[in-house]
């Protein structure tokens, strides 16, 4: 009875979320409904619906890079619970024979399966997600996640590699109007003709964005979901991992 009970309470609360959201009832390939979300079968990891909307991106009271607030629209979409571990991340390696480029299989990960990976360059990030059917989030994505909550260990932790070049002019650029799905500079060289209008010379976006990260400046800090900073792609930390995120059916994403 029990069981039965929690069943139906579990599909209610589905159908409910996909009502309210106006979403595809359809679950990306890979993907199967439990009675506390979803699950990715093909590394196990919990996944958490962040359902489509507008949402105010950036700080106007925070560093130069998130200014101003402006507002995003974006599509649905399924982000990892939490950072994606060293074991789900040694099963990759072991089952495709990868060979990271950064220095986690010379670490000792193996004895530290259930902690966040690190030590991987963005390379390896963007490997592991392709192996487990999913991708890197935008920049947008992860601040809209970190903000609806639900997410795990997105302030405090590690800082997560996302699939965008850094570009500290965005945001300026997006004021006063409504971006849908955005993305940052198209490749890692192009010179930007707003990076010269705003004085900022001829800068060039070598690096990717990463977000969330260990406190700087005690909680306030800690608690802006905002942060942003960036990171040579071929460069690897000991405090930088990542998790990966998923469209949905029918999303631009």
């Amino acid at each position: 009875m029990r069981s039965s009970i929690l069943m139906l309470a579990g599909a209610a609360a589905w159908l409910q979320a996909s009502v309210a959201l106006s979403e595809p009832r359809q679950l990306p390939a890979g993907v199967r409904a439990t009675l506390s979300g979803f699950v990715s079968e093909h590394d196990g990891m919990e996944l958490v619906l962040v359902p489509s909307g507008r949402f105010t991106m950036g700080s106007d009271s925070g560093r130069h890079d998130e200014r101003p607030a402006h507002a995003v629209d974006l599509d649905a979409f399924l982000i990892d619970r939490q950072e994606v571990t060293n074991g789900q991340f040694g099963r990759f390696v072991t089952e495709t024979s990868y060979r990271p480029k950064g220095a986690w299989k010379s670490s000792d990960a193996k004895d530290r399966a259930q902690q966040p990976v690190t030590l991987v360059t963005f390379a390896d990030a963007s490997a592991y997600a392709q192996w487990a059917g999913r991708r890197l989030p935008t920049e947008a994505e992860w601040e809209r996640a970190a903000a609806v909550g639900g997410v795990l260990g997105m302030t405090g932790g590690v800082w997560e590699w996302t699939r965008d070049w850094y570009d500290r002019f965005a945001y300026a650029a997006r004021a006063n109007v409504v971006t849908k799905n955005p993305h940052g500079p198209a490749d890692g060289a192009e010179v930007e003709e707003r990076f010269r209008t705003s004085k900022g010379g001829n800068e060039r976006s070598t690096r990717k964005v990463v977000r969330g990260g260990p406190s700087i400046g005690g909680p306030k800090e800690l608690a802006r979901v905002s942060r942003r900073a960036a990171m040579n792609p071929t460069h690897w930390a000991e405090d930088t991992g990542f998790r990966c995120v998923l469209s949905l059916p029918g999303s631009g994403g």
